[in-house]
């Protein structure tokens, strides 16, 4: 016995597909992750690969430090209390270093939500604070509002991965 099919069971007539996924907002940026807490650092790498930027993570300020003296970034994001150099005395030794991008978006990221944590952070070079627990949106719209202010477009793949002139 043959089983009839019904004309909407067709591949032909099936419903549209809806809107196209929207790309990924960071998509192509390359951001630095300086975070001591490893469950935090966690979270805030799925937030950041989940919406397409490459992530480089480092355990300290020290680290962060050499890594953006050495690599090209598009933003950073600074956890405030790490060990061997602070959030802000890492943005402050970035800011300092003449062979150091200058322009390179550092966000405080902190469960310290006082004032004085806060003006701390931006004096140091800092240039937005965020506090933790931080939402997907939140972070992410930082990112992008600090990005396009330094002409980094995550549509056109970030910048290169090496320093110019390096080597």
């Amino acid at each position: 016995m043959a089983i009839k099919r019904h004309p909407s069971d067709s591949p032909a007539s099936a419903a549209p597909a809806g809107p196209a996924p929207e790309a990924p907002r960071l998509a192509g940026l390359r951001v630095l992750l300086a975070e001591d807490d490893p469950l935090n650092a966690m979270v805030v790498r799925l937030i950041l690969t989940r919406n397409g930027a490459s992530v480089h993570h480092v355990p300290d300020g020290a680290q962060a430090v050499r890594l953006a003296a050495e690599l090209r970034f598009d933003c950073a994001v600074f956890d405030v209390r790490m060990p061997h150099l602070t959030g802000p005395q890492a943005a402050a030794a970035i800011r300092r270093d003449p062979g150091a991008p200058h322009a390179l978006p550092i966000i405080a990221l902190t469960a310290n939500n006082s004032t004085a944590d806060r003006d701390h952070c931006l004096a140091a070079g800092m240039d937005i604070f965020l506090t933790k627990p931080v939402s997907e949106a939140t972070l992410i719209g930082a990112i992008v509002q600090l990005c396009a202010a330094m002409g980094h477009n995550s549509t056109a793949g970030g910048r290169d991965a090496e320093r110019s002139g390096a080597g």
